[in-house]
């Protein structure tokens, strides 16, 4: 009856062996899943970081200054009327 035991207990022993290898390799799997997708949402966020740059810059360049909106509404004959009033002011200054 002893060696029965015996059987039983190395059987057991050995089914804990294999659930222990087992979720070992499942957390090692679960771990490297998380870092990639850490990885992945640093590098979205970096992306993201990167375009709203550009845009900024982007929107910056195009804005036009007060000056040029006002010279583009005017009329062109009135803007020629007050070009040489306005170069002989910027000149006193």
């Amino acid at each position: 009856m002893s060696s029965l035991v015996d059987e039983i207990n190395n059987q057991v022993k050995e089914g804990k062996k294999t659930i222990v290898r087992s979720l070992g390799e499942i957390s090692d799997g679960v771990e490297g899943l998380d870092a990639s997708r850490v990885r992945l949402m640093v590098a979205g966020a970096a992306i993201a970081a990167a375009a709203v740059g550009v845009g900024v810059i982007l929107y910056r360049r195009r804005r036009r200054t007060l000056a040029e909106r006002l010279q583009r509404a005017l009329p062109e004959t009135l803007r020629d009327q007050l070009k040489r009033p306005l170069q002989r002011a910027v000149q006193a200054l």
